[in-house]
């Protein structure tokens, strides 16, 4: 809708501010490189379910089953071959 539209741009400048100012707070490796990756990975994929949640319809659903899946992935990976999870 019109709406969303008119606001779109000014909810993604913020998001965008947020991932700078992680990122400007990041270090050059460990947890907090991990957690500026992380912070990064959801400001894109909530971009992409907010545009299909308010102009897509249905699809909103697959988007966050992917995304929780590729956050659980990373997860695992950054904690080593060993890692458990309970989901």
């Amino acid at each position: 809708t019109k709406g969303y539209r008119e606001c779109e741009e000014a909810v993604l400048e913020q998001c965008r501010d947020m991932l700078a100012r992680q990122l400007d707070h990041a270090g050059r490796g460990g947890e907090e490189l991990f957690d500026a990756a992380q912070n990064a990975r959801l400001v894109a994929s909530a971009e992409q379910y907010y545009r299909v949640m308010y102009y897509g319809g249905p699809h909103s659903w697959n988007l966050r089953d992917t995304h929780m899946f590729e956050t659980l992935g990373h997860v695992l990976d950054a904690h080593g071959p060993n890692a458990k999870a309970v989901v």
